[in-house]
């Protein structure tokens, strides 16, 4: 986190106009997060995470398996309630999320 954090202040002096925490694991990417923050840049911040390995239920579920898929896509978006409180103003979703985790959390947080 520490290392993405300076990176980001590169970023930032680059003239980025955002940073986002992505491809790291939704579980993990809090930290990462944090880690910028408490840089105090100047650009919004946000995060794409992925869903992680398969045993943390947080994506790789194929169409067929709406319940699961359903499911993983809802706790995706519970993570995602406190990279916002943590100060994420962009959110999105990487390897393993696929439509109903954008769905998610465009009903959690677009309504």
């Amino acid at each position: 986190p520490e290392s993405m954090a300076r990176m980001a202040a590169d970023c930032e002096q680059a003239g980025a106009s955002a940073v986002i925490v992505g491809c790291t694991p939704a579980s993990q990417s809090g930290r990462f997060l944090q880690a910028i923050e408490a840089m105090h840049l100047q650009v919004d911040l946000g995060v794409s995470a992925n869903a992680g390995s398969q045993d943390e239920n947080l994506g790789w579920f194929s169409p067929e398996n709406s319940q699961q898929l359903e499911a993983s896509a809802t706790h995706y978006a519970n993570l995602a309630e406190q990279w916002v409180e943590d100060g994420a103003k962009i959110l999105g979703a990487c390897c393993g999320c696929g439509p109903a985790h954008i769905n998610a959390l465009a009903s959690r947080f677009l309504s």
